[in-house]
């Protein structure tokens, strides 16, 4: 983030930032829910991001201007590190994560990751993006989405760049 931001920050990140992210997101969950909220930056995970309990929310600043990223239009984007597992989901929510939020992310799995893996029941999934996964873009996973159609989760993305598959709904 630019100055500013960090200024504003209750936790500043420097170096792989998922024990820091995945230690406040416990940390909410075990007040009953909340918003993390990201700042502009280029954050570098070791492992994934998990949202593990009820009432959830990761959200970003904005997902860039979409092709050509400059510093400055980035957004909250998050990568992976090089000691980040292959194929592995960059953010994920379990089972237990009723109700998780994910929104305004850019999500660059640099061909090595995957994007979000959506297991929690009733998601809401907005204005996120999605570059370079290695595998899914997105994946809706288990009978946790819902018994009718567009009951179970909410979904508005724009995917770019995707060299496996944009959005895979298999509940």
């Amino acid at each position: 983030s630019a100055a500013e931001g960090r200024a504003r920050a209750d936790i500043v990140v420097a170096g792989s930032a998922e024990d820091e992210i995945n230690g406040a997101l416990d940390r909410l969950g075990q007040a009953g829910g909340g918003q993390l909220r990201l700042l502009g930056g280029r954050y570098e995970l070791d492992g994934p991001v998990v949202l593990n309990a009820g009432g959830l929310a990761l959200v970003g600043e904005s997902v860039g201007n979409g092709v050509g990223y400059s510093a400055a239009a980035i957004g909250s984007q998050l990568v992976p590190s090089d000691a980040f597992p292959d194929g592995e989901f960059l953010v994920r929510t379990t089972p237990d994560a009723y109700g998780p939020m994910v929104s305004l992310l850019h999500l660059d799995g640099l061909d090595r990751a995957q994007g979000l893996l959506v297991e929690g029941p009733r998601p809401t999934v907005s204005l996120n993006v999605v570059t370079q996964a290695g595998g899914a873009g997105m994946r809706f996973a288990g009978p946790s989405t819902g018994v009718r159609p567009y009951d179970g989760f909410v979904l508005f993305n724009p995917l770019f760049d995707g060299s496996g598959m944009g959005i895979l709904h298999d509940g």
